[in-house]
């Protein structure tokens, strides 16, 4: 009975993944002037043509208060840059490509590293649990939303 699962149980675990997550991407940037979160925006921008900020904030899920100003931080960094001055519309520059290389080759050493750790059966009952969960997480809101509604 004490391995029953609990929707605690399954915030913590959560909740712990992303911390280790977190941590591992905020000391990928450790000495740079980069923020852990400007990493999901270099990696998703390069190589891409230029993005509106709405179209990144739906491919990161990210609002679009908040990508408006990862955007001008990026742009003050020296790591963006808005194309035109009307369309809103934004690509990295050279040094933001550079970047992204650099984040990209910290991630490819972290999967080489992985499958020390992590099996492959390990990651399909974690995309599994995350399935399952997020299953659970979509009827809870419906169950939720008729409740509010009777």
């Amino acid at each position: 009975m004490g391995n029953e699962p609990t929707f605690a149980g399954l915030f913590a675990l959560s909740r712990r993944l992303n911390h280790m997550l977190h941590h591992f991407i905020k000391d990928s940037v450790r000495n740079t002037p980069l923020k852990g979160y400007h990493t999901a925006y270099l990696l998703f921008m390069a190589g891409r043509p230029p993005l509106s900020g709405k179209e990144l904030s739906d491919a990161l899920g990210f609002d679009k208060a908040h990508t408006s100003r990862v955007l001008l931080e990026l742009a003050e960094l020296g790591f963006a840059c808005r194309e035109g001055s009307k369309n809103g519309l934004y690509s990295l520059t050279q040094e933001g490509l550079e970047w992204a290389q650099e984040l990209k080759e910290v991630f490819r050493r972290a999967d080489r590293l992985l499958p020390l750790y992590v099996s492959g059966e390990d990651m399909q009952r974690l995309s599994d649990i995350s399935d399952s969960a997020s299953e659970f997480l979509k009827r809870l809101s419906q169950e939720e939303g008729r409740h509010e509604n009777t």
